[in-house]
């Protein structure tokens, strides 16, 4: 198709039924509109995501997205990717990331259903053992959202559709089944889910040690990064498995013995895991 075809096949070119007039919609200028043109026709919109870990008054980290929704979604998914740790998990004989999936089907969610008429700022936030979102909706009533009163009604049937079509989310109800699967191999608890006037979303995640931008300001380097996605899923696998031997640590994570060494001293030095034993006995732990 060319763009106009694509437009039209999208629903993003349609007749009003009041006017007779033709014209784009504004799924159509939030979808793959200009920053501009978007916040002339939804002005109110945009998404907050925070890390709180330390910081728990104000905030660690960031990010205020204000741009059509293929790039938000992007810029979101990245947010929470850079923040949470990627442990380690099965589905039956494959290898998955229950942190991808749930970031997803979280930032999706947030994107395609909600209320943008609202001036309401819809919420991305991580915080100690939690990933939250909260967005304007319009629910009939207040309810919790379970796999037994699910009702897959889209808010925004246009932008779901688009979603769905370009890969960016799950049909019709499936992606909650998926968000309740993937939490339970990620934290081993379900999601809570709200909808009303606002739908707020609350995933437990495995606390983990905050990647903390350099005090002094520096970039971060693919050096820096390396060492906190080593400590974050160093973390996640001692919280996972309850104790853990830095042999089983190095042949789960791939770490070489030297690196790990490091990486387990610093946190060990820092409080955030205990180191039981001696020699060969020797164990690492959460803190009680």
């Amino acid at each position: 198709m060319d763009d106009d075809e694509l437009l039209r096949a999208s629903r993003l070119w349609s007749r009003d039924a009041e006017t007779g007039e033709r014209g784009f919609t504004l799924a159509a200028a939030l979808l793959v509109g200009s920053d501009d043109l978007i916040f002339d026709v939804a002005p109110a919109y945009r998404t907050e995501a925070l890390l709180r870990r330390t910081d728990l008054d104000r905030h660690d980290d960031r990010v205020t997205v204000q741009t059509n929704l293929i790039d938000a979604y992007d810029q979101l998914v990245a947010f929470g990717e850079k923040w949470l740790p990627d442990s380690f998990a099965l589905d039956g004989v494959q290898r998955v990331s229950p942190r991808s999936v749930i970031v997803r089907e979280l930032v999706s969610n947030t994107l395609m259903h909600r209320e943008y008429s609202s001036p309401y700022m819809a919420k991305l936030e991580i915080g100690r053992g939690y990933l939250s979102t909260r967005n304007a909706s319009r629910s009939a009533y207040a309810h919790p959202v379970t796999l037994d009163n699910l009702d897959p009604t889209p808010k925004n049937p246009v932008i779901a559709s688009f979603f769905s079509q370009i890969g960016r989310s799950e049909r019709l109800g499936s992606g909650t089944r998926k968000l309740y699967k993937y939490s339970r191999l990620y934290a081993g608890a379900d999601p809570k889910l709200t909808d009303g006037d606002f739908f707020e979303a609350m995933v437990p995640v495995p606390d983990a040690m905050p990647m903390l931008p350099d005090k002094a300001g520096r970039a971060e380097t693919p050096g820096r990064a390396r060492r906190e996605r080593e400590l974050d899923e160093i973390v996640a696998l001692v919280s996972r498995v309850g104790k853990a031997s830095s042999s089983g640590i190095s042949s789960e994570l791939g770490i070489q013995a030297r690196t790990l060494t490091r990486r387990l001293n610093e946190l060990v030095e820092g409080g955030v895991i205990v180191r039981d034993g001696k020699g060969p006995m020797t164990r690492y732990r959460l803190p009680q």
